[in-house]
This record gives structure tokens, C-alpha cells and sequence, in this order.
């Protein structure tokens, strides 16, 4: 097993990232979290890495340019195997990620992260298990709920969520936003692609660019600075513990089964409400590099409409089990959209 200088002078970009966004100003340092009122010291790559081998494969994704979404992945990854098991045992890794309880997508990262790690490593005995994968469920809440959310968020969670609603950036490329990125004068948005996605300038409307304005001049962000900062991982817990509080709050258990993705669904669907002649203007502002990814979200849309237009009230299923509650509370199957199970009840 090859082991060059471990690099911990150079550590990934994840970590420069934070260490850049969490406190580069004073005004910034109570803003770590999605909380105003809440404050969590920043905790970074080396502190939660004690194996060299994990910080070597690391430093060589960086140096290859991967991305900080695969960055801090593999990390996570190889951390967890390496609390079941020996990392330059494939065999037995292998059949640690087997074990794991949970689902098939999920032990495919694992596996996928353990790959870099074999292959850096040059462990030909490694044997990637095959998964099959279903895609998920498209949600969308109603516009009613997402301003509820918006609005009973405090800042700099508000101001996120609402750049991921007006905008529908993918939450790795709002993370990766810097001031540059933003054209006050045109009030443009030019995010990095993430996903292998296609590069894209979104118009952002006056509510949201008041909100990104007052947010850069508050905290005296310069043009080299990331606007919000922080991981994708840190902004989905932040949506995750403040939407059990809101729902709580309100009595409304609904709330929690919202995703944080779910806003960006919620953007690609009004803009093909609003523009149902121009799908590939669709395709372009969610910066889908593919077309036949649009059209999944466009066959939900329109049937959806067509749906509504009759008075039914519209849900979909992906497993028995959420299509058996669908039954049990009246819903009937109407169709099925690309593994998508349409059901329908009058309201």
C-alpha cells in the first residue's frame, strides 16, 4: 500500500470553505448556523479524521478537481467504514456495507466512496456490490406552505430558502455562491454548476435581490467571498431542525415531510406553469443537462393541472406501503408517470 506525505497543510476545499464562511467578519461569526440565535463552532475536515490513508485519498480528489459535495461524501463514507472495519480490507468492507440497514442508494455512496479509495490505494481484491436503484418520489408543496416556511424562518435560513425557491439552485451551488456570482446591476444569478449540470444565468427577482443586498452589506462581504458558505450537509440539518420546531409549533406534521429539495422541485414547477410552451427554458433555468431529466418533472406537472382542473385532489406513491395510506383515505389509482403512481380523490 502506497502512502505519500500526508498533506494536512492543504487540506480539502470543504474545509478551506468553512473556515472561510464561518467567521471572515465579526457580523458573520453569530451567523454559523440557520439561526440567528444559534451558534455552533465550526468543525472541520482534520478534526474528524484520524486515519492518513482517509486524508490522503481526500487531498487527491481536491487535486483532481471533484467536487466538495464528493469531497466531504467520502469523507463521511470512509469514516463509517472505518468504525466497522479495516479500510485496506476490501473483502471484509464489502461485506460491512452489505450489512448496512439502510437503503440501496445509500450503501451505493458508500460503496461509490470506498471505490476512491481502493482505487487510489490500488486494492484490486475490492468487488463493488450492485444495487438497484428506484428513483425518488417528486414532491412539491403548495406555494401556500413553502411562504409559511420562508416566512417563519429566521435569517440567514430565510434568505436561503428563499434563494432556493426564486431561483431553484441545487443546494450544493448555493453553498458554492460568491458575491462575484451576483450581479447587482442586472440582478443575475450565475451559479457553478453542480451534477454535471449546464451552466445557467437565472434573473432574480426584486423581493429576493433586496434580500441577497442587505445580507452581502451586512456582513461586508467582498466580491471574493462565498455569500452564505457552509455544506450542503450543514444547510439540509439546519432545514431539518428547524421545520420539526415549526411543525411542532403549528401542529401541522405535514411540514415534515417537505424536503429541502423539495423547493427546488417546487421552482422547477411553477416555471413550467408559467411557461408550458417552453420546456427547454425549463431545462435551462435548472440547469438539467440532459432534456429527458425536465421531461420527468414536466409529465408530473401537466398531469397534475389536468388533475386539478377537474376538482381532484392529486398524489403520488413510489412504494405498497405509501400507496396502501393513499387507499386507506379514499384515493383511487389513476396512472402511473414514469414509476410515478398517480392517485386521485375529489376534493
Amino acid at each position: 500500500m502506497k502512502y505519500p506525505p500526508r498533506l494536512t497543510e492543504n487540506l480539502p476545499q470543504s474545509k478551506q470553505q468553512e473556515k472561510s464562511n464561518n467567521a471572515p467578519t465579526p457580523k458573520q461569526e453569530n451567523n454559523t448556523t440557520a439561526y440567528s440565535s444559534e451558534t455552533t463552532p465550526a468543525t472541520t475536515s482534520s478534526s474528524r479524521i484520524n486515519d492518513p490513508t482517509v486524508l490522503n485519498v481526500l487531498a487527491d480528489l481536491e487535486l483532481n478537481g471533484k467536487s466538495q459535495s464528493v469531497i466531504n461524501g467520502t469523507r463521511k463514507a470512509l469514516n463509517l467504514i472505518s468504525t466497522k472495519t479495516q479500510l485496506n480490507n476490501p473483502q471484509e468492507v464489502r461485506t460491512q456495507i452489505l450489512k448496512l440497514k439502510t437503503g440501496d442508494a445509500y450503501k451505493r455512496l458508500i460503496a461509490d466512496a470506498y471505490t476512491r479509495y481502493a482505487k487510489y490505494y490500488k486494492l484490486t481484491q475490492w468487488e463493488r456490490p450492485k444495487f438497484t436503484i428506484t428513483s425518488k418520489e417528486i414532491t412539491v408543496p403548495t406555494t401556500e406552505k413553502t411562504k409559511l416556511i420562508i416566512a417563519s424562518a429566521k435569517k440567514p435560513l430565510s434568505t436561503k430558502l428563499m434563494t432556493s425557491y426564486r431561483t431553484g439552485v441545487r443546494p450544493v451551488e448555493l453553498c458554492n455562491l460568491k458575491v462575484k456570482d451576483y450581479d447587482r446591476a442586472t440582478q443575475t444569478l450565475h451559479p457553478k454548476t453542480a451534477k454535471h449540470g449546464a451552466p445557467r444565468q437565472i434573473k432574480v427577482p426584486n423581493d429576493l435581490a433586496q434580500l441577497l443586498t442587505e445580507h452581502i452589506d451586512k456582513n461586508n462581504l467582498t466580491q471574493e467571498d462565498y455569500i452564505f458558505g457552509g455544506t450542503p450537509e450543514k444547510y439540509t440539518s439546519s432545514f431539518q431542525r428547524f421545520k420539526k420546531t415549526l411543525a411542532k409549533r403549528l401542529n401541522d406534521p405535514t411540514i415534515l415531510k417537505i424536503r429541502l429539495y423539495d423547493i427546488r422541485h417546487k421552482f422547477c414547477m411553477d416555471t413550467a406553469a408559467k411557461f408550458p410552451s417552453d420546456p427547454y427554458r425549463v431545462m435551462y433555468l435548472m440547469g438539467h443537462k440532459h432534456f429527458q431529466t425536465t421531461e420527468h418533472y414536466l409529465h408530473i406537472q401537466q398531469y397534475v393541472e389536468n388533475m386539478d382542473s377537474q376538482n381532484y385532489d392529486v398524489k403520488t406513491a413510489r412504494t405498497p406501503e405509501e400507496a396502501q395510506k393513499l387507499i386507506e383515505i379514499g384515493y383511487t389509482k389513476e396512472d402511473e408517470i414514469d414509476g410515478i403512481h398517480i392517485y386521485k380523490k375529489r376534493k
